[in-house]
């Protein structure tokens, strides 16, 4: 039974008529931990990606990242996010909603990510994304690498 419902939520939320938005998503993440058994130094990732977001606080990314270590790697990412229905605060008139989701980067091995965040309306057209990221990874260049982000949705 679980799994009906959850099967009708999913198609509600993915339903042809909930015409949702494209936007372009820029973010820059910084590794702040990483453990003392990594490969390799990597110290930032760059993404560019496009966001489809639907009207009921589901969204999917995805596009090109640039890994900044101790030589430089181009990958592709994909991933998914799930916002808080309503914004968990308002700073006057700036609403801001939390969000959960998880991330794949294509890399040697593939590194994959849990990430939560905050997302704050700046204004009616663009968002500011603050992030938590950790990359999981068979490769220990990017396993248990912790990172902490800021993207621009517009």
């Amino acid at each position: 039974m679980k799994y009906a419902v959850a099967a009708a939520l999913m198609l509600t939320t993915l339903s042809a008529n909930a015409a949702g938005t494209w936007s372009t998503l820029l973010n820059y993440d910084h590794i702040f931990s990483q453990p003392s058994t990594a490969t390799s130094n990597t110290a930032s990732i760059i993404s560019g990606s496009m966001e489809y977001a639907f009207p009921r606080s589901l969204a999917f990314y995805g596009g090109a990242s640039f890994f900044l270590q101790d030589s430089f790697e181009s990958t592709l990412n994909i991933g998914a996010r799930f916002y808080s229905a309503d914004p968990i605060l308002n700073m006057g008139n700036i609403p801001v909603w939390s969000f959960i989701g998880l991330g794949n980067y294509f890399v040697d091995d593939n590194a994959y990510y849990p990430e939560i965040g905050l997302r704050i309306g700046v204004n009616q057209l663009s968002r500011v994304d603050v992030s938590l990221k950790v990359l999981n990874s068979s490769n220990t260049a990017y396993d248990n690498h912790a990172a902490v982000g800021i993207g621009f949705a517009f």
